[in-house]
């Protein structure tokens, strides 16, 4: 018997939780994605026999086709979010102009210590803190 295909749009319900801990955005938490990482901390989703980038695929459930030489931007400045409510398409100049408004702040020292002493796993550390999977690999030393 052939394998079920399985499409975006399971693998995002299957595999994200609403984040109470994230500040609302348009009338929603954020709502992270559990399944696969790229290093950068971007979630990457099956969609039949293809992988897509988890807020891509979201944006394209929700909203539709993504334009031509577009980005989809988070509102929230998290890249582990697939809420519909915090995606837009937007230029590479609208990223840098986002990122620059909404500088990060640096972890703290208490942070780090948490982060060295976090047993869960690396994407799941990162979604608590916001900060990539290497990050938190680096913080705990592991890399360079």
């Amino acid at each position: 018997m052939p394998k079920k295909k399985i499409t975006a749009k399971d693998s995002l319900k299957a595999k994200t939780e609403i984040n109470t801990n994230t500040p609302i955005i348009n009338g929603h938490h954020c709502l992270d994605y559990l399944g696969g990482y790229s290093d950068v901390g971007y979630g990457w989703v099956r969609d039949n026999s293809t992988q897509k980038l988890a807020h891509r695929a979201s944006y394209e459930i929700h909203h539709g086709p993504i334009p031509k030489d577009m980005l989809v931007l988070h509102a929230c400045d998290r890249r582990s979010c697939v809420e519909p409510r915090h995606l837009r398409v937007g230029t590479q100049k609208d990223n840098a102009a986002d990122r620059k408004a909404r500088p990060k702040a640096p972890l703290s020292p208490s942070d780090k210590t948490a982060i060295i002493n976090d047993t869960d796993d690396f994407n799941a550390i990162g979604r608590k803190y916001n900060i990539s999977r290497n990050t938190v690999k680096q913080i705990k030393g592991l890399i360079p």
